[in-house]
């Protein structure tokens, strides 16, 4: 990892602060051959910011993703949903979906969708659902209809209560399905999605420091790292930021709201990648990891569209951009092999202040790196991001002990 710690030592400030690129950074990674957790740099800017440490807390934005689905497939376990029934059962918001064909002149024109959702739409970002800020015809609605595309809002219905932007389960289009996904846990569990994580995801694995308000968790509120803005993309400039400033009394939004750190997140990596049963049962997991849309061309089609190279690169995983993909009940799937890095069948994703997650069953690996940095697409974290992956596999190829 030497080469890699140097590096990122250099980018966080640790070797002067007039080179602060990266600021602070959290990364973790496990395997059966080879464990490693590191902090680099600083919790903020500031002369006497301290120290970055294993306790630092981050934004883990979209990482929360995989949290929620994980609850969702434990509800399907339970037999208490289904993953294609209509899941206006449930959620009675989607009894009547419309769908928006164009805005033009000012004026919508909507259609009644003639599928139904299904939790599996939801998992996989092909419910038609998408966020407003990746779909000109959605800002265009917003504009026509003179609502705000709300980047803040309390309730998962006043932040994402839009029109579909195609019938359900025919595309792709990213973004809040997966809030919808918390609220399915929710309804059926009767409990708030904190709680239930708390219980039934985070305590048989033991995860802690992992809360969606932290100002009700010491623990983690005191271990904040700032959030920080690169207003100019590839300038090396930061400044601080209180953009995405969550308030206490917020629901507790599946798709974005955890706040955790990389040595807790990655036991949930661990227990998935290994398939140990301790959370999901084993069909399960297996049912994560496999493709599960029909036209894999749509997923490229969407991520190409976005055009920004570093929003690509993040949604990618850093990935080359011709690695053949798919999405599971998670996250992205590597369908090939990525040279030095992971294997065939790897699922990952990633947090909007660059924050990345993978996980490789192959190869029993595992990982997550953390720093909190807007806007998302950052062209400095995901290289970096990318390097550390890079280092994990290394160094497993000279490992030659069998277990952690």
């Amino acid at each position: 990892m030497e080469k890699f710690e140097k590096k990122v030592r250099a980018a966080t400030g640790e070797l002067g602060k007039e080179k602060q690129e990266l600021a602070g950074v959290v990364v973790s990674a496990r395997s059966r051959r080879f464990n490693y957790d590191n902090s680099f740099g600083f919790k903020g800017l500031g002369a006497d910011s301290p120290p970055i440490d294993l306790e630092s807390t981050f934004w883990a934005a979209s990482c929360t993703k995989l949290l929620t689905t994980i609850a969702a497939m434990q509800i399907l376990e339970q037999g208490k949903v289904t993953l294609d029934e209509d899941i206006s059962r449930i959620l009675p918001e989607f009894k009547d979906p419309q769908i928006l064909v164009r805005v033009e002149d000012g004026k919508p024109t909507l259609v009644p969708a003639k599928n139904k959702i299904t939790l599996r739409h939801l998992l996989t970002h092909s419910s038609g659902l998408g966020y407003t800020v990746m779909s000109p015809n959605l800002m265009a609605y917003a504009e026509a209809t003179g609502q705000q595309a709300k980047m803040t809002a309390p309730t998962v219905n006043e932040k994402y209560n839009w029109p579909l932007l195609f019938e359900p389960g025919e595309d792709f289009h990213y973004g809040q399905s997966v809030d919808w996904a918390g609220q399915v846990v929710e309804r059926i569990s009767g409990m708030r999605l904190g709680d239930y994580l708390a219980k039934y995801v985070f305590a048989p694995i033991g995860v802690q420091q992992s809360t969606f308000h932290p100002s009700r968790d010491p623990a983690v509120e005191s271990n904040l790292v700032e959030m920080l803005l690169r207003a100019t993309p590839g300038d090396s400039t930061l400044t601080t930021t209180t953009m995405f400033d969550r308030k206490a009394e917020w629901e507790d939004m599946g798709g974005e709201g955890i706040y955790t750190n990389p040595t807790n997140y990655v036991k949930v990596l661990v227990s998935i990648t290994r398939n140990d049963e301790k959370i999901l049962k084993k069909e399960s997991v297996e049912q994560m990891f496999t493709p599960q849309l029909k036209d894999p061309s749509h997923l490229m089609k969407h991520i190409s569209a976005l055009l920004e190279p570093g929003i690509i690169a993040q949604l990618m995983g850093a990935l080359p951009g011709e690695t053949a993909i798919n999405w599971g009940l998670g996250g992205l799937l590597s369908l090939e092999e990525v040279p030095g890095r992971r294997r065939k069948g790897s699922m990952s994703w990633s947090g909007l202040p660059n924050l990345f997650w993978w996980m490789d069953p192959v190869s029993e690996s595992c990982g997550c790196w953390a720093t909190n940095i807007i806007p998302t697409g950052d062209v400095k974290s995901a290289a970096m991001y990318k390097e550390f992956e890079e280092a994990v596999y290394e160094e497993l190829t000279r490992s030659k002990s069998s277990r952690i």
